[in-house]
């Protein structure tokens, strides 16, 4: 067996074959010999004669196993020792190319901090200063001031990927699960029309913090809204008669319009309110 240079763990080293082995690959130029056993203290005297480490160790124990794969890592050789006992792994498999009905389609990314208290941010008030959260408002994003529809994760993380309360949803125990027929909002954002790819679409917030519908810009030319008249800048508030407050509401909307054989949208341009008809054949 060649030894040398390499990290030995050897269990059941306080005595016998174990303490036997524990001595031969230190003479054999082991870089690092770890001696466990459930004796520490005869653990720890035979590393001392081969000039590593004892330690205490139930190999029936998980949480002794990785004490003792600490140990290995920290008396033995560092990044040696890892690669010995945790084999690097294997490359992940490629991702699958994205299908075609959606390589126009922009990538939405939702990260979350799940317990981070908003007030203690600068931007909502508090002393943490969280340039690279609160200064998205000035790389044209949007800062909310909402709150959470539940006290816990599971179900306020469900209202989020659903665009629901929890009283729809009814993910309110430990063991509650999404209803099958309850669409996410990352299913919804796949069936979206065409158009919602020929614009961006911001939630406009007044002063008081309160949603006054979506702001409308980087409207491609020759687009859907560019053709019916609509300009950066226009924030639409109701559609077809239906006040458009929330992205679930949006979006059910939007995937009603090709049904529809005229469109009203009433919207706010240049701080002034204006409604505009179209008819559709």
């Amino acid at each position: 067996m060649k030894i040398s240079g390499k990290v030995a763990v050897v269990t059941g080293a306080a005595s016998g074959i174990g303490k036997a082995l524990a001595l031969r690959f230190a003479r054999e130029g082991a870089r690092g010999v770890v001696c466990a056993d459930l004796d520490e203290t005869r653990a720890r005297s035979v590393a001392a004669e081969a000039g590593g480490i004892g330690v205490r160790c139930d190999v029936a124990q998980e949480g002794d196993m990785n004490a003792l794969v600490v140990a290995a890592l920290v008396g033995g050789g560092g990044a040696l020792a890892g690669n010995a006992l945790y084999p690097a792994k294997p490359a992940p498999p490629a991702p699958p190319p994205v299908p075609a009905a959606l390589a126009d389609r922009p990538n939405v990314l939702l990260l979350v901090i799940d317990t981070l208290r908003a007030d203690e941010l600068s931007c909502y008030g508090g002393a943490v200063e969280a340039k690279a959260l609160c200064g998205i408002t000035d790389e044209d994003g949007t800062r909310f001031h909402a709150f959470s529809h539940a006290s816990w994760t599971k179900p306020s993380f469900a209202s989020i990927l659903t665009s629901t309360l929890p009283s729809t949803h009814n993910t309110t125990s430990k063991t509650a699960t999404l209803p099958p027929a309850l669409e996410l909002v990352s299913e919804a954002l796949q069936n979206l029309p065409e158009l919602l790819t020929m614009a961006r679409i911001i939630p406009h917030i007044n002063k008081d913090g309160q949603n006054e519908g979506f702001r409308i810009v980087s409207i491609k030319p020759d687009s859907f809204y560019q053709r019916i008249g609509l300009v950066n800048g226009d924030v639409l508030q109701q559609i077809n008669g239906i006040e458009i407050k929330d992205p679930g509401t949006f979006m059910s909307v939007f995937n009603q319009l090709k049904n529809e054989s005229s469109i009203t949208v009433d919207l706010i341009r240049n701080n002034q309110k204006e409604t505009l008809s179209y008819e559709i054949r």
